[in-house]
This record gives structure tokens, sequence and C-alpha cells, in this order.
């Protein structure tokens, strides 16, 4: 009988998933669609953080076309609560119990419900306001709120929060198993006013502790031995190296390959790329860079960089960012005149007090000039003030999140950009290929490598505000300038297919076997 032969998996590790993607999500569950209609490879998205609207979140992505409905999503809680993932319809027992001596009300406006007992309130049931399905029971007790159920998207109770009465703060969450089994139990400590986690114990179903972990690292590393089958050969593509990188290195054997992906600058300052502090995310990283089988970066400029910081390796790959197809160009005529747009993150690296201050600036000599900023973030009301302070009510807003930004690009007629730093800019990719050009700060890295200058947008000096704002009212003012621009950035757009992404991606992975030969050969050589 001949051995089964090993199958080849392919890991895309991310933390988590959610309504309002990162720039590095997008990015990995964009890569995973060019894997599998590209390449013929179906990967799988793997998230570690526990979300009971994870089910929910899955489908929502595969409607709007950003997850592939073949690729699945592998997340360590579920794995150990065995969530069913056919997304079927869950018994909800707990959202039936009706006690007569119990004074029911409905909340106007929602599917929510008030539970009250002798007067007092008891329970609150937060119910999703499109299928009225039960997201989570919150318990009172002397009006203050002791205990919280979760549940997933199956409607099976998720997860018990006991919480302090006066801070609170959890004392202690236990996971449950869609049978009713709890699985997890993690208790939080209160060390000189910080809340932490104390410990976490795995328990089997008659309730016995058959593991104890004292962080989340731990945890995940017992994971991930767990998900390891010996027999298989695993491509792991780190996209969120704090999380895994460290852990992975505890899997040695040789049918283990480690690629990491680089999503921001190396360097913590943004400045001093040869001796400036390395980013934290990417220390065990470059504390030795031969250890990984590949480490991929986005720009030609940033492996430069670190060639000649950390010296010149086999395993830098450069490969950009992609686009699943190009959009269709439409006509100028199309877009709204004297709209300028912007996407981002509401934090403070991406400096948009610096682009609400200068937009102020453009709107005195271009009074029908608009700016809508499209995003979320913990600097919102902050902008909103600023916003508010400079009088521009009227000519600045900020827009929700959009999960799809298509409209934003083609109706702007282009777009800002005014980050600290960034590792490609992914938005500028995209208002590129919408045929949008962008103006921005030439930062590291690259806006340098898809903007040129003049041709498909502009690019200014960091913090050169008065260079800036000319620019901005030299394409207001000047429609022609703006088409042949906007024009210049659908042709341009053409070196973001996802092809050329594919073949970098297929000669990595060809490249990372056959130095895994070398190596054997080599390392059977020196036995010899």
């Amino acid at each position: 009988m001949f051995d089964e032969k090993p199958k080849k998996k392919y890991m895309f590790l991310n933390i988590d998933l959610a309504y309002h993607l990162t720039g590095i999500e997008r990015a990995s569950l964009l890569r995973a669609k060019i894997f599998h209609e590209q390449l013929g490879i179906t990967p799988v998205v793997v998230t570690t953080k526990y979300n009971e609207q994870l089910l929910d979140i899955r489908k929502h992505l595969i409607h709007n076309g950003i997850l592939h409905e073949q690729v699945p999503v592998l997340n360590m809680y579920e794995y150990f609560q065995e969530t069913i993932q056919s997304g079927q319809d869950g018994v909800d027992e707990r959202s039936r119990v009706r006690r007569k001596d119990w004074t029911y009300k409905d909340v106007p406006h929602t599917n929510d419900t008030r539970v009250y007992r002798d007067g007092r309130l008891m329970m609150y049931q937060k119910r999703s306001p499109d299928t009225g399905r039960l997201h989570y029971i919150n318990y009172f007790h002397q009006g203050k709120k002791i205990r919280r159920d979760k549940f997933d998207g199956n409607g099976c109770l998720s997860v018990i929060q006991t919480l302090d009465p006066d801070k609170q703060y959890v004392l202690m969450e236990t996971y449950y198993r869609v049978d009713g089994t709890p699985c997890i139990i993690k208790h939080y400590t209160r060390d000189n006013n910080k809340h932490r986690l104390g410990c976490i114990m795995m328990l089997n179903r008659q309730g016995d502790v058959m593991e104890a972990f004292n962080e989340e690292s731990e945890l995940i590393s017992y994971w991930l031995r767990q998900i390891v089958k010996p027999s298989d050969i695993y491509y792991f593509m780190i996209d969120k190296n704090r999380v895994y990188y460290k852990q992975l290195q505890v899997l040695t054997s040789e049918h283990v390959h480690i690629i990491t992906l680089i999503h921001s600058l190396h360097v913590k300052n943004g400045r001093d790329m040869f001796t400036g502090a390395i980013n934290s995310n990417y220390a065990d990283i470059f504390a030795d860079v031969t250890k990984p089988d590949a480490i991929v970066l986005l720009t030609e400029k940033q492996k430069s960089d670190i060639q000649k910081r950390f010296g010149i390796q086999g395993n830098y790959h450069v490969i950009p960012h992609a686009l699943e197809k190009l959009p269709a160009p439409v006509p100028f005529i199309r877009r709204e005149e004297k709209k300028v747009a912007a996407l981002s993150r509401y934090s403070p690296e991406k400096n948009l007090d610096h682009m609400i201050e200068m937009f102020s600036k453009v709107v005195q000599r271009v009074p029908e000039a608009s700016l809508e900023i499209y995003g979320s973030g913990s600097e919102k009301r902050k902008l909103l003030e600023l916003i508010d302070q400079l009088g521009m009510k009227e000519h600045i807003f900020l827009k929700p999140y959009v999960a799809n930004p298509s409209t934003v690009y083609e109706s702007a007629v282009f777009t800002l950009l005014t980050s600290k730093c960034e590792a490609f800019s992914l938005v500028t990719m995209e208002s590129l290929s919408h045929g949008c050009p962008v103006i921005g700060y030439d930062i590291k890295y690259g806006p340098s490598d898809m903007i040129m200058d003049g041709k498909n947008g502009f690019l200014i000096p960091v913090g050169d505000h008065e260079m800036f704002v000319q620019r901005i009212i030299d394409v207001l003012t000047n429609r022609s300038l703006n088409e042949l621009l906007s024009q210049q950035a659908y042709e341009y757009a053409r070196q973001f297919r996802s092809q050329e992404s594919a073949k970098r991606w297929r000669h990595l992975l060809e490249n990372i076997s056959k130095r895994k030969v070398e190596n054997t050969f080599a390392s059977f050589a020196v036995e010899s």
C-alpha cells in the first residue's frame, strides 16, 4: 500500500475580520481571491480573536464580493467551540423563556426587549435590527449590570461574561461549545488598577481542566500545534507578525514554511531607515532575517533600504498589492466638479488635521470646493471640532466607512493623502485604478512607486502645506489638466493587474520549494 501524498495547505494568518476591514485585512482577502482564481490554490484565512459575529461578517464579505465564497475562514474560538459553519439557524431557547411573573417591554424602534421583575430591570435582550436574532443579554441586579451572555450567528450561547458591578470590567469569561458544554474559562485580575488576563483553562466535555495558560499567546501556540498535521505541507503567510511569528517558531518541521509580510515601515520613527529602532511588530523577524523562508515587501525601495541595513538575502521578495480586476473607466464628465475625496482611518498617523487645515485655505480661493473624508476612528470628534473651528462645516464632511468605495472614486475629481508613513497605500492604488488622480505627501513607502508627479497626480514634500494647497487649487481650477491626470491614472493602473501579482507569488512558492530541497541536500552532505 502506498503512503498518502502530503497535502499542501496555504494559511493566511490574521487577527480578526470585521464589517469595516483594515487595509491589511482587505489586502489579505484580495490575495486569497487571487490565489484561488489565478493560481488554483484555495487558501484558509485564519483568525484568533473571539468574535461572536464572525458568521454574519463572513456572509457580509462574501455578499459584497470581498471574500471568495470557497475560501474558508478558520477561527481559533470557533474551532474550540465547534461552531456550525453552515450558518444555519440555531434554536434560540433563551429568547423563548417567558415567565408569567416577569414583565416584558419592547424597546421602541428596535427589536430589543427589557425584562422586569417586581418592577426592577432584570434583563436587556439585544437583537439584530434586521433579523431579530438574539445578539446578547445583559443581566442586572439592584440596578447594576453583573453579567452578559453573547450568542453566535446561529443563535447558540457562545460566552458568559461575569462583570464587576461597580467598575464593569470582566471578572470571568466562560466560552461554550454548541452542545452547551464549557470549553474555555478565562479569569481576570486587577493589579495596580490595571485589568489583565490572569489565566486560561481548557475543559473537556466532563468539565475537567485539560490545559492551562497564562497568556493568550500560549493559547494561540497550543492551537497552532493542534491544527498542523505532521503529514501535510504548510505555507503560513503571516499578515499579523506580532501575533503569529514567535508562536510559529515551535513548528520547526521541514514541512512548515513561514512567509512574513511587511505591511508597514520596519522602523518606529518613520524617518531613519538605517539606524532607527525597529518597529516592534517586526522585531523578531529582523533579529534574524535568515529564519523566514520568505520576507515579502510591497515596494522595491523598502527592500533596498532593508538590504542596506540587514544585508542581501535570497528570501526577500517584492509583491505589491494588486486588484482582482481593473475597474471599467467612466466618462470624466460624470465626476462632480470641485468634489475632492479621501479614504482613511481617523487616527493620528494619517495627519488628517493637515488635510483639513490645508483644504480650508483652498476654499478661500475656490469657494465651491468640497472635501469628503470617508472612514472611522478615535480622532473623529477632534476632527469635527477642527472643522467647526475653521468654519468649514459646509465644505468638509466626515463620512462613514464604505466597504466598496468605487462610487467615491468615480465621483471625485481627485483624492488626497497626508499620512506620516505607509508601506504601500492601498487607497492610492484603488484611487488611481478608478481614474482618480492623487495628490499626496511623498512619504516612505508606496506613493512615489505609484504617483508619477505631474502625470497621474502630484507628490508633495512632507509638511509643505503651501505647495500642497497650490497643487489642489491648480487642479480644481483647470478642468483640462484634471481630465488629463485622470486619463493617465487609468493607463498607469494597468500595473496593478492581478496576473502580475499571481506570477510573483508563483515564483516565490517555487523558490521556497527549491531552497528547501537545496538545504536538505546540503544538510545530508554535511552529515555524510
